[in-house]
């Protein structure tokens, strides 16, 4: 008797054959994915073994420091004197300044008591 014709396997010709296109499309998939990379690559990156770029570096300090919270420009821009480029989050420095005020009333205060003792 025969199998009913759910049951029956391929041929094993075929099953060979169908492994072989598997192993065939995920290497053909890894040489696509890798000249794809390999392109990326080459188109967003430069690399030079021997390279020198002309250009004028300047060193910039601020006279506090802090975090910036704005910058007034990109790279690429060209500034002039006394142009702000950057801002600085000075909520600290503020308060600060609001301490060292209050502490100078209450020191004024405390100087008029002892003044109209004299």
């Amino acid at each position: 008797m025969t199998a009913p014709p759910h049951t029956r396997r391929p041929p094993r010709r075929w099953r060979q054959s169908g492994r072989v296109l598997v192993v065939v499309a995920v290497i053909v998939l890894a040489v696509g994915a890798a000249l794809a990379w390999w392109v990326h690559d080459r188109l967003n990156y430069v690399r030079a073994t021997d390279a020198r770029i002309h250009a004028s570096m300047i060193t910039l300090s601020a006279p506090v420091s802090g975090r910036i919270t704005e910058l007034e420009l990109v790279a690429g821009d060209r500034v002039a004197k006394g142009q702000v480029l950057a801002r600085f989050d000075d909520r600290e420095a503020r308060a600060r300044l609001e301490a060292t005020r209050a502490r100078a009333a209450a020191l004024q205060a405390e100087l008029d008591v002892l003044d109209e003792r004299i």
